[in-house]
């Protein structure tokens, strides 16, 4: 394994990671028990469409994007989207008033995420702008008159 995909390798087991604990702190993380915080139905589902619904697609999406990410050469770049999706959806899920009310645990889990996914976009920037710039030698000398001279 290079060092660029060792790079990619790490960056996308911290986006995975950071996914996990976000995963972890919607469906695990322990609900209230006070009555006025609790979803009602019609909450519940507002949640299930706004919230749970796309983290599982995005788990998808992710899951099959992460292998990708780490075997191309510019997997780097998909990798920057791919924490920067993550990051947003994590933005989103932090402003749902409702559901931070329902899972008061949730805010840690949130952070920490974020730090892991903040990470995995850092390595994957760091990645593409390290990546040396590869120019063409000219095989032989060019003549001031543009012709190459034989060697």
């Amino acid at each position: 394994m290079t060092g660029r995909t060792a790079t990619r390798a790490g960056a996308t087991a911290l986006l995975l990671g950071g996914w996990a604990v976000l995963l972890r702190g919607l469906y695990l993380l322990p609900r209230t028990t006070v009555p006025e915080y609790d979803l009602e139905a019609g909450g519940r589902f507002a949640m299930s469409i706004d919230v749970y619904l796309p983290a599982l697609a995005l788990s998808l999406l992710l899951l099959v994007v992460g292998p990708f990410v780490v075997l191309r050469r510019h997997g780097s770049i998909g990798g920057v989207a791919a924490s920067a999706t993550a990051a947003v959806f994590l933005g989103w899920v932090s402003q749902q008033d409702a559901l931070q009310s329902y899972v008061p645990d949730l805010d840690g889990a949130i952070l920490m995420a974020f730090g892991l996914v903040a990470a995995a976009f850092f390595l994957y920037l760091l990645e593409i702008v390290a990546r040396p710039a590869t120019r063409e030698e000219p095989s032989a000398e060019v003549a001031e008159d543009g012709l190459r001279d034989p060697v």
